[in-house]
């Protein structure tokens, strides 16, 4: 489910205006497009969304005898031109986050896709790339999704 659990991740801070007015619309998935020229001059700030998972391939819900849930996780890359735009940008896509699966219903088509042991980032160190120059701060979610979902969307 990692591409559809990606895809809501986006959704979401798409959904929201605080984070596209802030990053003119660049969010981007797994990574910035572009030669490596191109990514150095990737105007700022910007959100990258990531996933890595499942965890333990033993817990892969797709292999029904072991269990019907995925262990993943979702990492949201956010890189901004100095630390208080980044602080800004990160509480942005914290709330637009939250607010988007909170409004989530039983009945829209991504419930099933809804992290199910809550969405509570662990984040990493702070770093500085001097060659960009830029800040850039990644949030990791670890995410138990449990829905059987389909792929033909």
């Amino acid at each position: 489910m990692g591409l559809l659990t990606i895809k809501l991740f986006i959704d979401a801070l798409g959904a929201s205006s605080d984070v596209t007015d802030m990053t003119d619309d660049r969010i981007y998935p797994v990574a910035v497009p572009g030669s490596d020229e191109e990514y150095e001059n990737v105007d700022l700030p910007y959100v990258v969304v990531g996933y890595s998972g499942p965890n333990n391939q033993v817990e892969h819900k797709d292999q029904r005898w072991v269990g019907d849930n995925d262990q993943e996780q979702v990492h949201v890359l956010m890189v901004a031109a100095d630390i208080d735009q980044l602080a800004s940008l990160e509480d942005n896509v914290k709330t637009a986050i939250t607010t988007y699966f909170d409004a989530l219903q039983p009945s829209d088509d991504n419930y099933g896709l809804l992290p199910s042991n809550g969405m509570n980032p662990q984040g990493d160190t702070v770093e500085y790339d001097p060659w960009k120059p830029a800040y850039s701060h990644t949030l990791t979610y670890n995410c138990e999704t449990d829905a059987n979902v389909s792929y033909d969307e």
